[in-house]
């Protein structure tokens, strides 16, 4: 075989294989024929999941947690502003959550304060979601089937 940066030749006999790119062929005699193709081995595919799925599965993720993408152009001047403006939008979907867990938390101490969450001390005007687990997990854990039920409520929104 001969090395060269043009058509690769291999001379066997009476057979003559010349290769350029994806064509080859081959000569018997007076009878040529013609390959075409890519020549190269074929490589198995890994099992990993296609570009197509991996957007459905996000697309999926999303549309689960109530989100929807939004495409805009702005000028790149107010680029900061739109930004800003969609946080606000994002914690405005946590707050009516926050609210629902905060009512929950001031009917917990009104009813349970004594009883199970005498160690506890949160200030429910200012709670977030960890505070709010932490009250779920001492109710369920030390209450009644009542407490148990409201503790459940609460932990099911800060999830």
């Amino acid at each position: 075989m001969r090395e060269s940066t043009g058509p690769a030749i291999h001379v066997s006999g009476n057979n003559v294989v010349t290769i350029t790119g994806n064509k080859s062929g081959l000569v018997t005699g007076n009878k040529s024929d013609y390959v075409s193709g890519n020549m190269k081995k074929e490589v198995p595919k890994s099992r990993s999941p296609s570009v197509r799925e991996r957007v459905a599965q996000s697309r999926e993720r999303r549309r689960r947690a109530g989100l929807k993408r939004v495409e805009v152009l702005v000028p790149n001047d107010k680029v900061d502003l739109v930004k800003a403006y969609v946080a606000q939008l994002r914690e405005g979907s946590d707050s009516e959550t926050r609210e629902k867990v905060r009512q929950l938390l001031v009917k917990a101490y009104r009813n349970y304060h004594a009883q199970y969450l005498d160690n506890i001390k949160v200030d429910i005007d200012k709670a977030d979601f960890a505070d709010a687990a932490i009250v779920a997990a001492a109710l369920m854990h030390r209450g009644n089937a009542e407490a148990y039920k409201l503790g459940r409520q609460i932990r099911s929104l800060v999830r």
